[in-house]
């Protein structure tokens, strides 16, 4: 049987602090046809010569650097665009520079499902201050149950493997250029209302990192996409207001989202 082929994107920029600890977590896949593409936005701490150090010891490591300094969203789609160009492949993920996968990450979703256009597990919130690990529970057939609003699609991004198939059907709608935080809510949205077939499965594979520098933590940005977000796709703007008040009051967690 022929092995998928998958390409993990590591989009970074000054990730020194965190980047060892994630190329550790994608070298180590056991999946046997794994290349790994970073996207560099111009770092200008040691990101680079980090990078360079794993090139020297694995032929696997494909590195891209920017012409110049975007935002994370445009790097997003930058990286897409390489992906297109320059790779030969079967599936595709993201993996944020600060985030770590279990090195049974790929091999575990492709062997539960590898003719699925869309593959995601469960994983951990790992809180850097203070080292807690949180664990993130993602419904089964979760983009089938969730509701249509700007807060219910309980899917990362880091946990999920798409298929060239699905990036061809997509194209350049993968990813809203509009959105800066919550491009990843957008997509699956847009792919909860195509005709997708998709697998999840319970096993925690990821480590979703968060520290002072998340994007996610900026309320205020947070709230003007989920409202952008509502209003594309023609949401009820009394359920967003709603679930606003408890996203700001720390209730969100009682809603079935």
């Amino acid at each position: 049987m022929k092995k998928q082929r998958v390409v993990l994107i590591v989009n970074c920029y000054n990730s020194d602090t965190f980047i060892e600890e994630t190329l550790n977590s994608l070298i180590k896949q056991d999946h046997p046809e794994v290349k790994i593409l970073i996207v560099d936005n111009l770092s200008t701490d040691k990101t680079l010569e980090i990078i360079k150090n794993y090139q020297h010891f694995n032929k696997n490591i494909i590195l891209h650097r920017l012409k110049k300094h975007v935002p994370l969203v445009e790097a997003r789609i930058k990286a897409l665009a390489v992906l297109k160009k320059s790779f030969e492949f079967d599936f595709f993920a993201f993996c944020d520079s600060d985030d770590i996968w279990e090195k049974n990450w790929v091999s575990k979703l492709l062997t539960v499902g590898n003719n699925y256009d869309l593959l995601y597990s469960n994983g951990y919130e790992f809180i850097e201050n203070n080292s807690i690990k949180k664990n993130i529970n993602i419904a089964n057939s979760s983009l089938e149950r969730r509701k249509y609003d700007a807060f219910s699609t309980n899917v990362y991004l880091q946990s999920s493997l798409f298929s060239k198939k699905l990036l061809r059907k997509l194209g350049k709608k993968f990813i809203d250029a509009n959105l800066t935080v919550h491009y990843d809510i957008d997509l699956f949205i847009k792919l909860k209302r195509l005709n997708i077939n998709y697998i999840h499965i319970s096993d925690r594979l990821f480590y979703y990192r968060i520290h002072e520098k998340s994007l996610s933590n900026n309320f205020k940005k947070s709230f003007e996409e989920r409202l952008y977000i509502t209003k594309k796709y023609k949401f009820p703007l009394i359920i967003f207001f709603a679930k606003s008040l408890f996203y700001k009051l720390g209730l969100i967690k009682f809603l079935n989202i």
